[in-house]
């Protein structure tokens, strides 16, 4: 059965686009594909994009507990090394943690939730 949608782009609300965007770009080597005073984007080259919108007066998600939604999943080879890395780029890693040795829930600067998996 052919796909009925294609993902094209994912935007997350932000108190700063550039800032969250620099984390974004070392996290996947991406490209930036448009920026302007409230917006950046990134993809260049990806088959999708991710849109960085300033909204004032924004606010981090609150911090999760059971039950509450997650996000994306990033794939890495090690969990340990990849943790590592991700803390030295302004990740953060809730108290939270429903995932195991299977895989970790972490923020990015400005608080969005993303697992971190291992590849394979």
């Amino acid at each position: 059965m052919p796909a009925l949608v294609e993902f094209d782009t994912v935007v997350l609300n932000c108190a700063d686009p550039e800032g969250l965007a620099a984390f974004y770009q070392e996290l996947t080597g991406w490209g930036v594909v448009h920026r302007d005073r409230d917006w950046v984007w990134l993809g260049e080259g990806a088959s999708v994009r991710l849109g960085l919108r300033r909204r004032p007066g924004w606010q981090p998600p609150p911090r999760p507990g059971a039950g509450t939604p997650t996000g994306p999943d990033v794939r890495i080879s090690t969990l340990r090394r990849g943790t590592r890395e991700l803390f030295a780029m302004g990740a953060s890693l809730p108290e939270f943690q429903p995932g195991g040795d299977v895989w970790v829930l972490l923020a990015d600067p400005e608080g969005h939730l993303f697992r971190l998996t291992v590849d394979g």
